[in-house]
């Protein structure tokens, strides 16, 4: 905790009378605690094609300009590793093991903390270690380079194989933490029953709620916490999770909802990450891009927006 001098805590006493006097009603108040404002996803590499981790002059600059500037917390998406095999790695060894090493340690030389991409449930068809017990039926995600299968939590081998990887990847490369792309599949599991407009998580509530899910994410809640980490969970759309309990630090909402359906996560428990698809916004019929309007549509979720760099 930073120590505040006097005159800061003078500023800060003025901020809270005016506030306690100016602001007469809101929805909800939040005690931000335990919160890293400055955080960025850092583009590593056109994976498959091949690529070298391993930091350059240009990654040493741009770290100690972040590390001068406020930012607490590097994400590295999936191209850190080896999602169909290419590189003789896996989806939870890096396509450059080296350098993923070397890239962690530049981070943590700055004060940076770095966490990356994993997957709950998202496996590709083709991995020599997929095996239909993994899944309850052949739904998934089909894009780019990758087919997924979606591996389901009621089931005991995908458990037994997805949750010592997951802690592995931190255990090998010292991240501080992991992002779920959870990848929940909704329309096997009792949602099903409850049309798509009904599947309302504006107020928090539950629609449906799915035990074994819960108990898989909070296995990895707690691994990832018992190791000191930072633990970001993605659902999908404005959703929460169909758990009962709180069981991540940063909820990331609003992938391809924000052009209609922006603010719908606002009265989830914090943190939230707002994640505003930017091609959806020229769909509005505008012209051209509104950054303000880009901007603007993070404000209900009471959070900063993320940058990518």
């Amino acid at each position: 905790m930073q120590n505040l001098t006097l005159d800061e805590h003078r500023a800060r006493l003025e901020n809270i009378r005016r506030a306690n006097i100016e602001i007469k009603d809101c929805i909800r108040e939040i005690r931000i605690r335990n919160y890293l404002p400055g955080q960025i996803i850092y583009y590593l590499g056109d994976y498959p094609a091949p690529m070298s981790i391993t930091p350059t002059e240009y990654d040493f600059n741009l770290l100690k300009s972040y590390a001068e500037n406020g930012v607490d917390l590097i994400q590295v998406h999936e191209e850190w590793n080896d999602t169909i095999r290419r590189f003789g790695a896996s989806k939870y060894m890096s396509c450059d093991h080296e350098g993923m090493l070397r890239f962690v340690e530049l981070c943590h030389y700055f004060g940076i903390k770095i966490i990356p991409y994993c997957s709950s449930s998202y496996l590709h068809y083709k991995d020599p270690e997929y095996t239909k017990e993994f899944s309850r039926d052949d739904g998934g995600c089909t894009d780019m380079h990758y087919s997924y299968r979606y591996g389901w939590a009621g089931s005991a081998k995908w458990k037994e194989f997805i949750i010592p990887r997951t802690f592995n990847i931190m255990d090998t490369y010292g991240f501080d933490g992991i992002f779920n792309d959870w990848g929940y599949d909704w329309d096997n599991s009792e949602m099903k029953n409850i049309p798509s407009d009904k599947r309302d998580y504006s107020n928090g509530a539950l629609d449906h709620y799915d035990p074994e899910a819960e108990d898989l994410i909070h296995t990895l809640y707690e691994g990832v916490h018992d190791r000191g980490g930072i633990y970001k969970l993605h659902v999908g759309g404005n959703n929460r999770a169909p758990v009962r309990g709180k069981y991540y630090d940063y909820l990331w909402v609003g992938e391809g909802k924000f052009d209609s359906e922006y603010g719908a996560g606002k009265m989830f428990e914090p943190y939230l990450v707002p994640c505003p698809d930017k091609p959806r916004l020229t769909n509005w019929g505008a012209t051209k891009f509104d950054m303000d309007a880009y901007f603007a549509m993070t404000i209900p979720f009471v959070q900063f927006p993320l940058l990518t760099h």
